[in-house]
């Protein structure tokens, strides 16, 4: 893949242009009006015309064939929840698998961003160390008191 063809840009790997036989490619800060990512044609939204990342599922397929604005009636949101008929974003399961959402989530599933805070009882994502070394939420991690301490 080409670099940026900006003078004095340091990015190594240009995939904006007007076509594939477009030699003139550009970064996405340096990308003109009507340009398009040049590398992603199988996430591409198969709506004519549309160059916006394809997000939306048909049931029992695990490609995105469609975006938000052009998925069919049905169509479900890539990493959506696992109960039927619920169009919302998967964010809670067990050891960093996403399978539901808030609303749908089962007893004993964490958000599953990283690993859990150690303290227990706590479902938050464990973010920051102890000074024990142990994994902990911002609110258990001792970090949290400052914020209010400032009055």
């Amino acid at each position: 893949m080409p670099s940026c063809s900006i003078e004095g840009c340091s990015v190594k790997y240009a995939e904006w242009g007007y076509s594939k036989e477009d030699k003139v490619r550009r970064c996405k800060k340096h990308a003109d009006e009507g340009m398009i990512p040049l590398n992603r044609d199988k996430l591409r939204c198969k709506a004519e015309g549309c160059n916006v990342t394809a997000s939306k599922v048909p049931p029992g397929m695990k490609t995105p064939q469609f975006c938000a604005k052009h998925a069919p009636e049905g169509y479900k949101q890539v990493h959506g929840c696992r109960e039927s008929d619920c169009m919302l974003y998967a964010s809670f399961g067990h050891n960093d698998k996403k399978m539901y959402c808030l609303i749908h989530k089962k007893d004993g599933m964490t958000r599953g961003s990283g690993p859990s805070c150690t303290i227990e009882g706590c479902t938050k994502t464990g973010k920051f160390k102890t000074k024990e070394g142990n994994r902990a939420c911002f609110f258990h991690s001792g970090l949290g008191h400052h914020c209010h301490d400032a009055g």
